[in-house]
């Protein structure tokens, strides 16, 4: 019998709506980048300090706020907006990507934008000005 390392994860970090994905993984994962990274990365309610485990291949971090239902999406967005312009962003339409993302899941613009101001620098905001003007 083998060990099932996925449902050890979905088990230890992956309950309900509690996490996400973040970082290279979630920028992979949305379309920004073609680069694979060799640890999946997650935020989890989990946690309550930042883990790498080498064995499940996982890096864990403790979410800016408590990760709920309500909330995961627009976490994920301005997650992505802080990483926009990383050099391995290799989309050629990035904010466009991101756009569709918000307008796919009906998430609200001062939704995002509280809690943007609340959680993130103000660069992310800027970002999520350039990435909602053409919506607006």
């Amino acid at each position: 019998m083998s060990i099932d390392y996925q449902e050890i994860i979905r088990q230890k970090y992956m309950k309900d709506y509690g996490w996400y994905y973040v970082g290279y993984d979630l920028l992979n994962r949305i379309g920004l980048s073609t680069m694979m990274p060799r640890y999946m990365e997650i935020a989890s309610n989990s946690v309550d300090k930042d883990i790498t485990d080498d064995e499940l291949m996982i890096k864990v971090y403790v979410p800016k706020t408590h990760i709920t239902a309500e909330n995961r999406l627009y976490l994920i967005v301005n997650d992505t907006l802080e990483l926009i312009d990383d050099p391995c962003v290799n989309s050629l339409n990035p904010y466009g990507i991101v756009r569709k993302f918000i307008s796919d899941n009906n998430l609200r613009a001062e939704t995002l934008y509280e809690i943007a101001d609340k959680f993130y620098s103000e660069k992310v905001a800027d970002k999520l000005k350039l990435c909602l003007k053409d919506s607006e």
